[in-house]
């Protein structure tokens, strides 16, 4: 009895293990997100798109304030979601630094705001209607 326990959780240690070991696909992030940022200032909505050129990922986030750009995304094997944006406020320039992972339908993380720290960020994918 005691055997046939410790080869079940075996057999789910295992399996766990190997379903973590699925690297994420960059293919995986392409299409559009809605998200929020919990800014000290208050919460900011934001909508993303992510593409690929080729090998490379390009990301967009739409806000009120007008569209910019994401800088430098990356997507690592595990998961690991980075990318920066700059913002213009008052005619001031802000990088902020966003560091996260992707899971599945869901992006959760920080962005890193100048002079007020970190500020958790989470975005849904929006499903495309296929019709």
């Amino acid at each position: 009895m005691v055997r046939n326990f410790v080869m079940a959780c075996l057999v789910l240690v295992f399996t766990a293990a190997l379903v973590y070991a699925i690297p994420v696909k960059p293919g995986e992030l392409v299409g559009k997100w809605t998200g929020t940022v919990e800014a000290p200032t208050g919460n900011k909505e934001s909508t993303l798109t992510f593409t690929l050129d080729g090998d490379k990922l390009i990301g967009e986030a739409f806000r009120a304030g007008g569209n910019v750009p994401l800088d430098n995304v990356a997507l690592a094997d595990n998961g690991t979601l980075t990318w920066s944006v700059v913002y213009s406020y008052y005619g001031e320039e802000y990088v902020l630094t966003f560091s996260g992972t992707l899971d599945g339908k869901k992006i959760v993380g920080n962005y890193d705001l100048p002079e007020y720290g970190l500020a958790p960020y989470n975005a849904s994918k929006i499903e495309e209607d296929t019709k």
